[in-house]
């Protein structure tokens, strides 16, 4: 097997990081970083850029090939080092007295995912896309000498998070529902009735699994913010997707609006983000813990307890929160962790009632959930009923 290992041990339990790149040759390497180059060569042209791309082409005139011995060699080395860093600040991400890190690397769009169905306590399994080691860690170091080693681990803390919640059972609930929901689907020809709901729980689950995910990425971060049009925006797109009578349509549009290609505030987990920053406001209020509230870049509260969020919400602008202590954050995160899909909506509806927001400023209620999920089933009985009634039928449930 072709991999590279390194072991530490970390409050006295042993901890590995190991890089496979069995599926990650030199060959595919090549093709990888060819993409790259002329990806950043496009860039100097349009100006446009990613968040995960680094603007390499304002400073690099010519992109001197990276060897792929090199590659290996910087994407072992400073990877391993982010994560035995990162789990010294975060022990409580070693659930066993053994945790092996393992990542094989895979030629694929820039993506970095933990892999559930083979992971165990003893071993955190990801798929990681070269692309994704040459754009984050390889490239910035041998052209810039520098690695933004802060943003890479937001992307681990975000998917060490999935790996806690796999590990300590709290989806299980959620993956029974899913299947319960696949197997709906599957058992009736009329998929037109039942994908929209499918994608509808999916979102719902999502804003607790992919909203704690985020929470924890950016808990180191200086300021959170919440945003407004963006939780307006995601309830339209739910209600836009209640309309939709076909899967393919369905699937195209919460992938694209709503789900992961959506890393905007109007994605799903921006508003699970910010359903957690909430909690975490009441955890604030509970235990006298004061933080700031920024607006266009001044400190207009600090405090426990502001009256005023709910009017200040209703304007629709965004606004930052600082300086929630960790302990705040660590308390937020020991209430949401053992919810899932309506206990989490149930438990931040609780935390925003305390903070005074009233129904129409909270990214999501109990209450219209339901009438989504009513409308969607009334807008597929709708359709049926007009496509049999056109042909001289007549719509019986």
């Amino acid at each position: 097997m072709d991999e590279k290992g390194r072991f530490e041990y970390i409050n006295g339990k042993k901890v590995g990081v190991i890089l496979n790149f069995d599926l990650y040759p030199e060959k595919v390497y090549k093709e990888d970083f060819e993409r790259f180059v002329n990806y950043q060569k496009k860039l100097s042209l349009t100006g446009e850029v990613w968040e995960t791309y680094f603007k390499f082409y304002k400073q690099i005139k010519e992109f001197k090939e990276i060897p792929y011995g090199i590659f290996r060699d910087y994407s072992f080395s400073f990877f391993s080092k982010i994560v035995f860093e990162l789990l010294k600040n975060n022990p409580g991400f070693i659930v066993s007295n053994s945790l092996n890190i393992q990542i094989k690397l895979i030629q694929e769009e820039d993506t970095f995912q933990y892999r559930d169905k083979v992971s165990d306590a003893e071993n955190a399994c990801f798929y990681g896309a070269g692309s994704w080691f040459i754009q984050l860690i390889v490239a910035p170091f041998f052209y810039l000498k520098h690695i933004d080693f802060n943003y890479i681990m937001r992307f681990l803390l975000h998917e060490l998070t999935h790996f806690i919640d796999h590990n300590e059972g709290k989806l299980l609930w959620e993956k029974r529902y899913k299947y319960k929901l696949g197997e709906l689907m599957k058992n009736t020809r009329d998929y037109s009735l039942y994908s929209p709901l499918f994608f509808l729980y999916y979102s719902m689950f999502n804003l607790r699994e992919e909203g704690l995910a985020d929470f924890v990425a950016r808990m180191n971060s200086p300021m959170i913010e919440i945003n407004m049009g963006g939780i307006k925006e995601y309830n339209k797109n739910l209600d836009k997707l209640t309309k939709l009578t076909n899967l393919e349509e369905c699937r195209n549009f919460y992938e694209k609006d709503i789900g992961w290609n959506n890393l905007t505030p109007s994605g799903e987990f921006a508003n699970g983000r910010f359903m957690c920053l909430f909690i975490a406001l009441y955890v604030a209020k509970r235990r006298k813990s004061p933080y700031y509230i920024n607006l266009e870049g001044k400190n207009i509260f600090n405090g426990y307890q502001f009256k005023n969020l709910d009017k200040l919400l209703s304007s629709n602008r965004v606004i930052f929160i600082s300086n929630l202590s960790k302990d705040v954050i660590n308390e937020a995160i020991t209430y949401i962790r053992p919810t899932a899909h309506y206990y989490f909506i149930r438990l931040y509806e609780g935390c925003c009632k305390n903070l005074g927001i009233s129904d129409k400023n909270r990214v999501m209620t109990e209450k219209r959930f339901y009438k989504l999920k009513k409308q969607a089933i009334a807008y597929a009985k709708s359709e049926r009923k007009g496509r049999l009634g056109k042909e001289g039928f007549r719509y019986i449930e």
